[in-house]
């Protein structure tokens, strides 16, 4: 996939770039059709704009030689199409969050799942912006236990440690900024790891391994995310557009025997609507 700039876009630059994805149209159709859309952009506003995105090499212009005065036609270049995709990264990750609102049935079940009560320490490998998992499931804990999350860079962090201040749950939850795949945590010291939403990630099978390492002998550890899509025509979109993502969903092909081979055993598994729920144990060896 060709790399594309981060270029953050204004609304009427997004809805020109949609408006044009796959269309050549001339301003005063442009006009027409935010018009047919309720929305008044008048000659002002919409010849700037286009005058931008033609700099930036995100749309192309056509003139065409007419009686009068000359027309010229807009359209999308793959630039744009990249660009405009990327910007629509963001709609990926909500759409995440509004599948955990979804099922909210499944975070009132995982508590009985995986035994999460007082005095349980919970290493939770899901993206940090699931904040109803951590926020419903750490005071379960309170007060003798511990509630883990990860976070990949700084300037998370901070936001993150603002974010738990806010929600008064700065005692209850600890965040590990994470260094080379490795969790600062001692060995089968973590009763409960979680991991919603992130397994179909590219480079994430360290956090298998790190849950064999770290999970107690009776401890618990449940998935939660997508089933594949496997070659689904939505996959081939998305793929080619979401950095670290060959794919949509967890594949079982693929996850299970990575399971065996960190001795873990499934203990409980079920499907709905889309989404999975796995729950792992630790296979006790002699």
């Amino acid at each position: 996939m060709k790399k594309t700039k981060n270029i953050h876009l204004g609304w009427l630059q997004q809805t020109l770039l949609t408006m044009l994805y796959g269309h050549e149209m001339y301003g005063l159709q442009i006009q027409r059709t935010f018009k047919f859309f309720g929305e008044k952009v008048g000659p002002g506003q919409l010849y700037p704009a286009l005058a931008k995105l033609e700099k930036l090499g995100a749309i192309k212009v056509r003139e065409e030689e007419r009686t009068g005065a000359n027309r010229k036609f807009y359209t999308t270049t793959d630039e744009g199409k990249m660009i405009l995709l990327r910007n629509a990264i963001g709609y990926f990750a909500v759409m995440e969050s509004i599948a955990m609102e979804k099922f909210a049935s499944i975070l009132d079940e995982l508590p009985k799942l995986v035994n999460i009560k007082l005095g349980t320490i919970i290493l939770d490998f899901s993206h940090a912006y699931l904040e109803k998992i951590y926020s419903k499931l750490a005071p379960l804990t309170a007060p003798i236990g511990r509630y883990f999350i990860t976070i990949r860079d700084k300037f998370a962090m901070k936001i993150y440690k603002e974010r738990l201040n806010n929600k008064g749950l700065q005692d209850l939850i600890s965040i590990f900024e994470l260094q080379e795949n490795k969790i600062p945590l001692p060995d089968k010291s973590v009763d409960v790891c979680i991991v919603c939403f992130t397994l179909h990630e590219d480079g994430t099978d360290w956090i298998i391994s790190e849950i064999n390492r770290l999970l107690k002998k009776s401890g618990k550890g449940i998935i939660i995310d997508m089933v594949s899509l496997n070659g689904h025509i939505v996959e081939e979109i998305m793929t080619n557009f979401i950095p670290n993502h060959s794919r949509i969903g967890i594949d079982k092909d693929i996850l299970f025997p990575l399971l065996k081979q960190n001795n873990l055993n499934i203990s409980y598994q079920k499907e709905e609507k889309g989404t999975i729920i796995i729950v792992i144990e630790p296979r006790i060896t002699d």
